[in-house]
């Protein structure tokens, strides 16, 4: 684990994944999604998301944190909050 400064100068702890560990996580505990929708406004009439998911009880955060910042992108959503 290791730590970085946020915008706010305090510390954040910044939890570390190996690479191996995050494909065997994924393989157990992720789906991949892609969504296609109709979309007069692109190009060729629809859109397509790609999206991928993770999910974990709440006192298994630091992994998902783990794992956004590895990606460096995504974010975390609380099941209550859908």
């Amino acid at each position: 684990m290791l730590s970085a400064d946020n915008q706010q100068g305090r510390s954040i702890k910044v939890f570390m994944l190996n690479p191996n560990y995050i494909l065997g996580f994924v393989d157990g505990e992720g789906t991949f999604h892609i969504a296609i929708y109709k979309d007069s406004q692109m190009k060729y009439g629809i859109k397509i998301i790609p999206e991928f998911h993770v999910s974990q009880r709440q006192n298994n955060k630091k992994v998902l944190e783990g794992l956004e910042g590895y990606f460096s992108c995504g974010y975390i959503r609380n099941q209550a909050d859908t």
